[in-house]
């Protein structure tokens, strides 16, 4: 299974959204595997090495971390072009 994945702020934090898509309808894919695509390299960043995450939102990627320890998750870089549905979902929220 694979889920792409992405996030959009207005300027000064004041509001957020967060978009995201699965690569085939849930009742037909395999549930054992996840492959989490995004275009935020510091999100990924921030998975990969929490120490590096802001304070702000440190108490999310602590429980995205403990979360993908436990299950098969593999967080995965793709380039903006590749998540443009996504990410005009993420923007459509704020």
């Amino acid at each position: 299974m694979k889920l792409n994945a992405d996030g959009a702020m207005k300027v000064y934090g004041s509001a957020g959204g967060i978009g995201g898509g699965l690569s085939e309808p849930l009742d037909s894919c395999d549930k054992s595997h996840l492959v989490v695509e995004s275009d935020c390299k510091s999100t990924l960043e921030w998975i990969s090495n929490p120490s590096s995450c802001p304070t702000s939102f440190r108490s999310v990627v602590q429980c995205i971390v403990k979360v993908s320890d436990s299950r098969y998750i593999v967080f995965k870089f793709i380039p903006r072009n590749e998540n443009v549905e996504v990410d005009r979902l993420a923007k459509e929220v704020i």
